[in-house]
């Protein structure tokens, strides 16, 4: 089993996100830009991914960041919160055969 991983922007993209070609990259242009980003907060593989990121761009996401929300769901509930609030999330597709090596960022 494997786990693919996409930025999953929202509908107006407000960090301009889609056509990125690193994660790194994407996501300092969502910390620079404060856009709303919904983080599992679960300790899940993809949770621990994103804190590694975020971390590679210098950033620690804290409660005191008012774009950046803690969930404490799986994905079904993230991406369901990011659909609603128009949030950019890391979001896993798992699969029998890797799609890719790193993570892309999808459209809505």
């Amino acid at each position: 089993m494997y786990n693919d991983f996409v930025i999953v922007d929202p509908k107006d993209a407000p960090a301009k996100a889609n056509g990125i070609l690193t994660a790194k990259q994407a996501f300092k242009a969502i910390a620079d830009t404060q856009s709303t980003f919904a983080g599992r907060g679960d300790n899940s593989a993809t949770q621990v991914l994103e804190q590694t990121i975020w971390a590679s761009v210098g950033t620690t996401p804290t409660a005191q960041m008012l774009w950046y929300e803690a969930l404490d769901q799986g994905m079904g509930e993230t991406l369901l919160f990011s659909n609603e609030q128009e949030a950019y999330i890391l979001g896993a597709i798992s699969g029998s055969a890797p799609i890719s090596g790193t993570p892309a960022v999808a459209r809505r």
